[in-house]
């Protein structure tokens, strides 16, 4: 029984690994002006897929504004060449094997408005205050990043963030009440941290 269960599952995670598009791999070799966004989501890239290379070669010359790379089992090595990428507005690195050294090369890349770097636990608070210094991003999400109160205070500080997820982490009432004082943000999603209902009159 538990053989067949986990044959079931495999066949269950084959069908859900999307595999590359050879036209759009050919696309992005030539640099096709039209290729300005790239979904590489589920498709179990490690840090030697040859795609990273092809990324990095296009680091001045592409069209590319959005790029999702969730969901496969990379880890700070490829997203330092990612973040040089200049023409990149929206990144979405979420659920894979992050951590500082991410944080910190996507941090200066000033030309970043969207940011989705959640499910990547080592990330924590020394990856987030190097995420609060970027000056372009105005929506981004750290959940489930191994996040504490600590990153509360240099968050509520950047003025240009207009939405953050920090769900799943280890924000308290104090935390909470920190980003309150926040400026910039519109939009706030703390569900499942460390709060109590004293954030209700914080919050609203």
């Amino acid at each position: 029984m538990e053989t067949k269960l986990i044959n079931y599952i495999s066949i269950i995670l084959s069908i859900l690994v999307i595999p590359l598009d050879e036209k759009i791999l050919k696309s992005l070799i030539s640099n096709d002006p039209e290729l300005t966004s790239l979904n590489l989501s589920y498709r179990q890239l490690n840090n030697d897929d040859d795609i990273f290379e092809i990324i990095k070669s296009l680091i001045n010359d592409t069209s590319l504004s959005h790029l999702d790379v969730s969901r496969n089992y990379i880890d700070d090595t490829p997203i330092e060449a990612i973040s040089l990428v200049k023409s990149l507005k929206s990144i979405n690195v979420s659920d894979n094997g992050l951590g500082i050294k991410s944080a910190k090369a996507l941090s200066i890349n000033k030309n970043l408005i969207s940011l989705h770097i959640g499910g990547n636990y080592f990330i924590g608070d020394e990856g987030t205050e190097y995420l609060s210094q970027n000056g372009s991003i105005i929506s981004l999400n750290i959940r489930n990043c191994n996040v504490t109160d600590k990153s509360t205070n240099p968050l509520s500080q950047n003025n240009t963030l207009t939405s953050l997820v920090m769900h799943t982490n280890d924000i308290t009432d104090e935390g909470a009440k920190l980003l309150s004082t926040s400026k910039s943000l519109t939009s706030l999603n703390l569900h499942t941290n460390k709060m109590t209902k004293k954030c209700v009159n914080i919050l609203s």
